[in-house]
């Protein structure tokens, strides 16, 4: 049959002026058949009207339940009380160095016990962003042993790619740092290193030769150099390919040379179509001095 849950208020099981102030508990289940009685569990211990066993652990603050306590009161280095039911409250620290962790209880008359306290010290983790944008990344504090969040950031030209000991991460033979624990009982600085984002060069041979279709969208990375496809000349046209530009007949910026090598880096923040410059191709008949036979043209 279903288990029956049966409540005990503390009221009916210790009188209010006992001075003891802790209790062993062992519960068990009971069935209709005593044959099928549970063995009883392991020891519950409980505090009656007093606050014990205050401790932290990884942002995470614990104390043992109080048998009359209605509910808990926190102070993080005297601020405003946080109201709580339970007897734990995880949180982040606002600042390095020594920090104060205090909690109290009240009674069922809503009457508060005495603070109880511990300390704490904290190390700031700083978090160099390592890029010219205004980017929302702040410091966190964290004790010895604590699970260290890494922040996340968003740019329109680079991807995050981690956060690293040294600046220029991999390039400088630096050690990627990954989500662990804070174990220096010291400030840190952590550096942040980008990839290129990749965005496609959109190219438009503008009415002569062709490309193929894998090569008229072309991956480019933001400020790399790098080589486009170029297509043949059209020699039945009298055509020949001088670059590509950002527009229609060598209008805009020249971003290749005929051989499609970059000028300079990319620096368009997204897609750009780039358009075929044609030349026409240069016939010339030598002129040559009839006295001299050199040609003067």
């Amino acid at each position: 049959r279903p288990p029956r849950s049966t409540l005990f208020p503390y009221t009916t099981l210790f009188r209010s002026d006992t001075a003891k102030q802790t209790f062993d508990f062992q519960v068990k289940s009971v069935s209709d058949d005593p044959l099928k009685n549970s063995q009883f569990s392991k020891v519950i211990e409980f505090k009656y009207r007093t606050l014990t066993g205050l401790s932290y652990n990884n942002s995470t603050v614990t104390w043992d339940p109080v048998i009359n306590a209605s509910k808990y009161g926190l102070k993080l280095n005297n601020g405003t009380e946080i109201v709580l039911t339970s007897n734990s409250y995880q949180f982040e620290f606002t600042k390095s160095g020594l920090n104060t962790i205090a909690v109290c209880y009240y009674d069922s008359d809503d009457v508060r016990s005495p603070w109880t306290s511990i300390s704490v010290t904290t190390y700031t983790l700083y978090f160099e962003p390592c890029i010219d944008e205004d980017l929302e990344i702040t410091n966190k504090y964290y004790a010895v042993g604590d699970m260290v969040k890494l922040p996340s950031a968003t740019s329109a030209r680079y991807d995050l790619s981690g956060w690293y000991n040294l600046a220029n991460g991999p390039l400088a033979n630096g050690k990627e740092y990954a989500d662990g624990f804070y174990m220096p009982a010291n400030p840190l600085t952590l550096y942040a290193y980008w990839a290129s984002k990749k965005f496609n060069a959109l190219l438009d041979v503008d009415g002569y030769s062709s490309l193929t279709e894998d090569e008229t969208t072309y991956g480019v990375y933001y400020n790399k150099s790098y080589k486009l496809p170029v297509p043949k000349d059209d020699e039945a046209n009298g055509k020949y390919f001088a670059g590509w530009y950002t527009d229609h007949n060598g209008v805009g910026r020249q971003i290749t040379d005929k051989d499609g090598n970059s000028l300079e880096n990319w620096s368009n923040v997204g897609d750009l179509t780039l358009y075929a410059y044609w030349i026409e191709a240069v016939s010339y008949e030598e002129i040559v001095d009839s006295k001299s036979g050199n040609i003067v043209g």
